[in-house]
């Protein structure tokens, strides 16, 4: 089999964004492929471990995809900071004539694939648009780790996730995908605090959790214990009409969210400040401003560092997206000849700063963290996790499985990922996930 159908048959997906399946990325032709190893969300440490200890592998995925899109060479992009890292992976690729080791300033966000692909290769990808427009694949490490193993055949079944905050003993936790996000936070010796949430993700981009009776999928990265009245919890669960109320009564359009918006900085027509001063109004009467919401990445810089009142415009704009969609109201920005903007500050925000500003400069761990491994005796594993049609159970209450055997298949010929069972033991529920006990 090529390696995009045993990545396909592997269920790979991106393991850094929204999980578009990797067969279908990889399946392509391109100048470039970039290894994303910036992890430029604050205080996650996953992709730092997996350039630490597979190197090798994955060297070896990058080169896999290198090959596959007859690209000209591969780049491994991660931040300068981690010189550990850095000097094991100059090593290994020493050798290697096509690929090379992209150093990053610590600032956010560098992982962002449009900002990060600038960096790289000097070049805009057009508004709306994807990397290959530019000639370029962008793949997170852990992801082309995940590619390495397909050409072995084995498919995807764990994911290191960086547990931290309020917790007894922070760690890097491998576990099946399926697992509870409660076992991994008793595993890492439960929270220091009675009154919690945890966010799913990285703490600018991440989700604020319902339960932690939610499992971990192929994407889950990250898991941010905080106390329930921390900032970042507050703001990411304020109602949103409350957060309206207060941008129509508080933004002093002093376009602070504008020019520190890194799609802007690299030349979008993306104003966040113009779509606050749209929110008084009707989407029909501001469909030239509303739209630009379509180009917001929702990276977060412009409510949690740019905005002197904490307005969201970021928040704003998933709003407007949404209506835009329900209307079906097309995306009208699609401007390729795009140039940076010169006469700003660099791209992006120090993460240093940025901590401080979030008030999560206490979470940071300095030195290495432990590593655990988890067996759970139950799964829950969702069919889709991963952009496209979810994938279709082949397997029934009652049977037996193995660790390994595929459970959901890709329906006909969408797009999908295919899904394994992470342990052995007997399906007990088939839903929206297979529920597997041993």
């Amino acid at each position: 089999m090529s390696i995009v159908e045993l990545v396909r048959e592997a269920g790979v997906v991106g393991a850094g964004g929204a999980g578009f399946p990797t067969h279908a990325k990889i399946d392509t032709r391109a100048d470039v492929v970039i290894a994303n190893g910036a992890e430029c969300e604050p205080l996650l440490r996953t992709d730092q471990y997996i350039m630490d200890h597979y190197a090798e592998e994955l060297i070896a995925g990058l080169k896999l995809v290198v090959n596959q899109v007859a690209a000209q060479h591969g780049i491994i992009a991660l931040k300068r900071k981690h010189r550990a890292v850095v000097e094991k992976l100059q090593s290994l690729v020493a050798q290697e004539p096509n690929i090379e080791v992209l150093l990053l300033d610590n600032v956010y966000p560098t992982g962002d694939e449009h900002v990060l692909v600038n960096l790289a290769i000097r070049k805009v990808v057009p508004e709306g648009g994807i990397p290959l427009q530019v000639g370029a694949v962008v793949s997170n490490v852990t992801t082309l780790l995940n590619v390495y193993y397909a050409s072995l055949g084995h498919p995807v079944l764990d994911r290191f996730v960086t547990v931290v905050g309020e917790v007894q003993s922070p760690a890097i936790v491998k576990v099946p995908v399926g697992t509870m996000v409660s076992e991994l936070i008793d595993a890492v010796g439960g929270p220091t605090i009675q009154d919690y949430r945890v966010i799913h993700g990285g703490p600018m981009m991440g989700d604020v959790l319902e339960s932690l009776a939610t499992p971990v999928t192929k994407l889950t990265g990250g898991l941010i214990v905080l106390p329930s009245s921390h900032k970042m919890i507050v703001q990411k669960t304020r109602d949103l009409k409350t957060q309206f109320r207060k941008a129509r009564s508080a933004c002093c359009q002093c376009v602070y969210c504008t020019t520190m918006c890194p799609r802007y900085r690299l030349g979008h027509n993306l104003e966040p400040h113009k779509v606050m001063r749209a929110l008084g109004g009707s989407i029909e009467d501001n469909v030239e401003d509303f739209t630009q919401a379509y180009l917001c990445t929702e990276c977060g810089i412009c409510g949690f560092y740019a905005c002197v009142h904490e307005l969201m415009p970021f928040q704003a704009n998933r709003w407007v997206k949404e209506k835009l969609r329900d209307s079906q109201t097309p995306n009208p920005h699609r401007r390729t000849d795009i140039t940076v903007r010169d006469g700003l500050m660099p791209i992006g925000v120090p993460t240093e700063r940025l901590l401080k500003r979030v008030r999560l400069g206490q979470y940071e761990v300095h030195g290495a963290l432990s590593v655990l491994e988890l067996q759970p005796s139950v799964v829950s594993i969702p069919l889709r996790q991963h952009i496209g049609a979810p994938a279709q159970a082949i397997v029934q209450v009652g049977d037996k499985v193995e660790r390994g055997q595929l459970v959901g298949e890709i329906p006909g010929d969408a797009l999908g990922a295919k899904v394994h069972s992470t342990i052995t033991g007997y399906v007990t529920e088939v839903t929206d996930h297979v529920v597997i006990k041993s």
